[in-house]
């Protein structure tokens, strides 16, 4: 019997792609992340994503005194983001709003190295899904309150934001955006803004189902397909940043090869996968 909480491939692939990467505490929460705003396969903007709205001075300063490892021509500027949103001006800003928009609502993929824990990390409230046994809702930080109004203190995400669904399997995890109570309106269109709804990616996973063993870090998932790993760099920042452009290089090289045998690198977590796509691709009839 097919498992009800993944989903189908897909047959198409976003060519923008938001690559995160993030360095946590002992119990799982966000130390220091990087984001990387990717268009084909090069880098475009890069943030720092920051656990506070008050941005440490060391960070401020390196801010100020690094630029971001873009493509020349773009934003050059290395901006922090906060994990709790904040008002900008006319409108909130923060990492959930920005998922949100570009991954859930732009269809653009949302790749890591380990993505539940990546996810989690991030995770301002997350439980065992009613209606789907053995998958966790993850609320992002962010994106709802906590309420006493009407009973006891419980979390309440915003009309508007998704949760992301995560289902383990084995030693990786699928993960993939929930929906939404409300559809946000055009301004001036009576037409409603549906979510595209992209893709989540581990790199980890895919290295694993390729290889055909367990793929537990990134210095290994690198080494496997050729992709240079950073080993020298001391300070803290750069590494993590060199680190996630390391995560964008493996995640094409990774593409490349999954376009070519028509597999979703969304959905796959095991060999398993890679034999199923193959099969699928050469229409026989065990591929269903």
């Amino acid at each position: 019997m097919p498992n009800k909480n993944v989903p189908k491939p897909r047959t198409s692939w976003p060519d923008c792609v938001l690559i995160f990467h993030a360095d946590c505490y002992p119990d799982g929460s966000l130390r220091l992340g990087v984001l990387l705003e990717v268009v084909g396969q090069w880098p475009v903007n890069e943030y720092l994503i920051t656990p506070e709205v008050d941005v440490e001075p060391e960070i401020a300063e390196y801010c100020a005194t690094h630029r971001a490892n873009v493509l020349t021509g773009c934003f050059t500027t290395l901006t922090t983001i906060p994990l709790d949103r904040v008002k900008r001006s006319d409108h909130w800003s923060g990492l959930g709003y920005l998922l949100r928009h570009r991954g859930y609502r732009g269809g653009w993929a949302i790749v890591s190295a380990d993505q539940a824990r990546t996810i989690t990390s991030v995770a301002e409230h997350w439980s065992e899904s009613h209606d789907q046994p053995g998958v966790w809702s993850v609320a992002l930080r962010g994106l709802g309150e906590w309420t006493s109004a009407n009973g006891p203190t419980r979390y309440r995400k915003f009309p508007d934001a998704p949760r992301v669904k995560v289902t383990p399997v084995g030693d990786h995890a699928l993960v993939r955006w929930g929906s939404t109570k409300k559809m946000e309106v055009i301004p001036n269109e009576e037409t409603p803004l549906y979510p595209q709804s992209g893709p989540f990616v581990d790199v980890l996973a895919g290295t694993s189902a390729l290889a055909g063993r367990p793929v537990r870090d990134l210095e290994q998932a690198c080494a496997l397909f050729g992709v240079a790993f950073p080993t020298k760099i001391r300070g803290p920042i750069d590494r993590l940043r060199a680190e996630a452009a390391a995560i964008n290089k493996l995640y094409q090289e990774l593409l490349v090869i999954l376009r070519e045998m028509s597999i979703d690198l969304s959905t796959l977590v095991s060999t398993g996968g890679v034999a199923t796509a193959l099969l699928r691709s050469m229409e026989l009839p065990n591929a269903s």
